[in-house]
């Protein structure tokens, strides 16, 4: 009986947290076809140098829809529960992580704009 409730409930964390991963992704992904891009052609209308951060996000935005995939593969790829349930904490923070350093990367070239006019 305590088994099959322990396996119940990494069954729901594991769901949940593959649920919070696909958010991420799919957040990154829309970010990477969309925002980045018109955020792209605002810089270019700056014609100022950008930092490194923001020009490897530029140039890598486009491999951000493979996040979501990513994630639903491993879900069928790990044999068990608990082994999902370590990958899709660990993926999630790393998504978080990587959501965090797109704003900064998006955004410290405006700041930097605001800060010299």
């Amino acid at each position: 009986m305590a088994s099959e409730a322990v396996s119940s409930r990494e069954r729901s964390t594991a769901i949940v947290l593959a649920l919070v991963a696909q958010v991420f992704g799919n957040a990154l992904g829309v970010a990477g076809s969309f925002a980045i891009p018109a955020f792209k052609s605002v810089f270019s209308a700056f014609g100022a140098d950008l930092p490194l951060l923001t020009k490897l996000t530029i140039n890598f935005s486009h491999f951000l829809w493979a996040l979501p995939i990513l994630a639903a593969v491993f879900w069928w790829l790990l044999p068990s529960n608990a082994a999902r349930i370590k990958f899709y904490a660990i993926f999630c923070a790393c998504e978080l992580i990587l959501v965090l350093l797109v704003l900064i990367a998006l955004y410290s070239p405006i700041f930097r704009l605001g800060s010299v006019v």
